[in-house]
């Protein structure tokens, strides 16, 4: 019985950290340009050099 215990602190602890990782990511703009992320595949290597 302890060890289902341990298994949903665990998971609500996993959980926790990944909403704070998402709301760090968001307040810091990480998703702001999603769209450009599918045309970087298109790009030409050599632009980036310049």
């Amino acid at each position: 019985m302890s060890s289902i215990w341990f298994m949903l602190a665990a998971g609500a602890a996993m959980g926790t950290i990944a909403l704070v990782a998402f709301l760090w990511g968001v307040k810091n703009g990480a998703f702001e340009n999603a769209e450009d992320a599918k045309y970087i595949v298109f790009r030409d290597e050599d632009e980036d050099e310049e």
